[in-house]
């Protein structure tokens, strides 16, 4: 299931995926790193904030249209990759 979140310009705002073993076994996000992306264009990158099983990051798309938050985090030996569409209206 795509996620999908609405955005109106200029708005900043804090995004944040909470991360869940299915398993139930601990684990530790050991990085973690954004992109914010318009066509083919990168508006926005970093790391982003890790809080216990919580990745954080705050963006503000500048223009109206659709975006791809990419986020980008490590987990033991695994990288793992989470996509947000981003939709910014006026």
């Amino acid at each position: 299931m795509q996620k999908i979140l609405m955005f109106d310009q200029g708005e900043e705002r804090h995004v944040r995926l909470q991360i869940k073993n299915i398993r139930g076994e601990p684990f530790t996000i050991l990085k973690a790193q954004f992109e914010l992306v318009r066509g083919t264009k990168v508006e926005d990158f970093g790391d982003a904030q890790i809080l216990d099983h919580v990745i954080d990051v705050l963006i503000a798309p500048e223009q109206i249209g659709i975006y791809k938050l990419k986020i980008t985090y490590w987990i033991g030996d695994e990288t793992l990759i989470e996509v947000i569409r981003i939709e910014v209206s006026g």
